[in-house]
């Protein structure tokens, strides 16, 4: 019996077409799957450059505040637009405890959310 089928070659030409078309899908799914992670971790990144740019921004926002004489102002930016993201950004001053020695600094939260 196993002559018989060692000296069949019928069907030899599905098994190869079979076994080839099974290697390409696992590459294609493969590489779509690492494509996609790819995308999707390039969009987080740039979030977060976003939000930090815009946490930049607001810092500059606070300090123009505090030069005008508004010293201590918390602030709530309006909601800010960056492609099809929107960005919510609050500036809180913390006025608890006592700044450092011999400084005119004085402690700001900013919070961004998206």
């Amino acid at each position: 019996m196993l002559k018989k089928l060692k000296d069949n070659n019928q069907g030899m030409v599905f098994i190869t077409v079979l076994a080839f078309i099974i290697v390409s899908m696992v590459l294609a799914v493969s590489i779509l799957s690492l494509n996609i992670s790819q995308v999707n971790t390039t969009e987080t990144e740039i979030r977060r450059i976003q939000s930090e740019m815009l946490g930049l921004s607001s810092l500059a926002y606070s300090h123009a505040l505090q030069l005008n004489g508004d010293s201590y102002a918390n602030a709530v930016l309006p909601t800010e637009t960056l492609g099809p993201i929107d960005f919510d950004s609050s500036i809180n001053i913390i006025t608890s405890g006592t700044p450092p020695p011999n400084s005119e600094s004085v402690p700001i939260n900013i919070i961004i959310s998206y």
